[in-house]
């Protein structure tokens, strides 16, 4: 509160902090701890981080994700970019830039600077592809037969 009193002279800035509800599903949480596994263990184990974070974010209800994960400290001489993605997933237009949660995290490790994007499609967003048929309501019709009695068809 005090950085934003004197840095946007606000005379009583109010901040409220607030739970994640389901940290899987945050594109900056998820970023972070595959940071966080980088700094841990190093760059040597990142294929099954990254498809375990992609498992616990498909297992949380997202429809897509994608992680990309580049640069130096990827295990190599040269610079390399790794894609893993499953689900469902917008690469443009409206619902991409709107409705998609995306993160860009860095961190240096020795072997040089490895970068991480994620990006998920949230299980709420309703796409404009989305086809779902209704059923049909069965009418039933009473008619009464020659001989008086009520047959149901």
């Amino acid at each position: 509160t005090e950085k934003l009193k004197t840095k946007f002279d606000m005379e009583n800035p109010q901040l409220e902090v607030a739970e994640i509800p389901n940290p899987s599903l945050d594109a900056a949480s998820v970023a972070r701890s595959l940071i966080n596994g980088f700094e841990r263990f190093g760059p040597k184990r990142f294929k099954a981080m990254a498809y375990t974070a992609l498992e616990n974010t498909m297992k949380a209800g997202a429809k897509g994700v994608e992680i990309v994960i580049s640069g130096r400290g990827v295990p190599g001489e040269r610079a390399k970019t790794w894609r893993f993605s499953t689900g469902y997933l917008k690469k443009s237009g409206d619902i991409s830039e709107n409705f998609m949660d995306r993160c860009n995290e860095s961190s240096n490790l020795r072997s040089g600077t490895i970068g991480i994007k994620v990006s998920i499609l949230h299980p709420d967003v309703i796409l404009p592809d989305d086809i779902s048929l209704k059923e049909e309501k069965k009418v039933v019709e009473e008619k009464k037969a020659e001989d008086g009695k009520d047959k149901k068809e």
